[in-house]
């Protein structure tokens, strides 16, 4: 999990994901690790549930996966 190794180097993170079973198995890992500077979150990756300046870097995994449905939204966002 590459939160596990962004959390031995930050003050704290924040891990997101949409489904609930992915997130019970980060936390399972996390609980293993006594990994205690991460917050785990259920969220989908188009509407965040954060302000614009809320963090100071953002790393994004496996979102390669769903390019194909996250496409006609990034269109838009291009303008």
């Amino acid at each position: 999990m590459y939160t596990r190794s962004l959390s031995r180097e930050a003050s704290h993170v924040w891990a997101v994901d949409l489904s609930m079973e992915m997130l019970k198995q980060a936390k399972l890992k996390l609980e293993e690790e006594n990994l205690e500077n991460v917050t785990l979150a259920r969220a989908d990756t188009l509407k965040l549930p954060f302000s614009d300046d809320q963090f100071q870097g953002v790393s994004c995994m496996m979102l390669c996966n769903f390019s194909v449905t996250l496409m006609p939204h990034l269109q838009k966002l291009e303008g």
